[in-house]
């Protein structure tokens, strides 16, 4: 018989909560659910998230316009043929802008 455990859940990273909190605003603010799931939910948990995973980036302090940068080169080129739906454009920062307080997109 298989031995049962229990599993911590992973834990969650500021950025995380951050963008949590971002769609319950835009649920709060009456957004449609399927623009909230299938632009900034993807975009955002989908995208985004992993992206920072892989630049070592967990903090909002460490999310200012250069990492900005970075992750949008890095949209345009190497996840470019598999991020297909997430075009890299002034709207990518201009979305994250309300989620990191003291961001003013350029």
């Amino acid at each position: 018989m298989a031995k049962v455990s229990v599993v911590s859940p992973p834990a969650t990273s500021s950025l995380e909560v951050l963008v949590e909190d971002y769609l319950a605003s835009c649920r709060a603010r009456g957004l449609a659910l399927s623009t909230i799931n299938q632009a900034y939910r993807y975009s955002l948990i989908d995208v985004f998230l992993p992206w920072c995973v892989r630049a070592n980036v967990t903090t909002t302090a460490q999310l200012d316009q250069r990492a900005l940068d970075r992750f949008t080169g890095d949209l345009l080129t190497s996840l470019a043929s598999t991020v297909s739906r997430c075009r890299a454009s002034p709207s990518t920062t201009t979305s994250l802008g309300p989620a990191v307080p003291g961001l003013v997109p350029a």
